[in-house]
């Protein structure tokens, strides 16, 4: 996730929002730009939850980065999902499904 800091937030206030990322087990990541500072949160910032820096002092904003759909998708999986049909295995290919070849079967078990 990104941490957008307000235009206006102090460096004890960015230092707070740093310790906290810290004590979650999640590494800070901060970039000081010219009006702003952010702080990309790296791990998996999940358990902790979006609400959990939102209330900070000085934050102004925080953008979550895992998309809740990108565990299903194939960012995450690069083989494709094989589907049992009857006595073969499907595989999705673009919109369509075409059937596993008997070999791939028995690779991908």
């Amino acid at each position: 996730m990104i941490i957008v800091m307000k235009p206006e937030a102090t460096k004890a206030q960015i230092e707070h929002l740093i310790e906290r990322v810290r004590t979650l087990k999640l590494e800070p990541r901060v970039i000081v730009g010219t009006e702003r500072t952010v702080i990309a949160v790296v791990g998996d910032e999940r358990p902790a939850g979006v609400e959990v820096f939102e209330t900070g002092p000085g934050v102004e904003r925080v953008v979550p980065i895992l998309a809740p759909y990108k565990m299903a998708s194939t960012e995450a999986h690069h083989e494709p999902t094989l589907v049992p049909l009857g006595n073969s295995r499907w595989a999705a290919s673009g919109s369509a499904l075409s059937p596993v070849p008997a070999r791939s079967r028995a690779a991908t078990r």
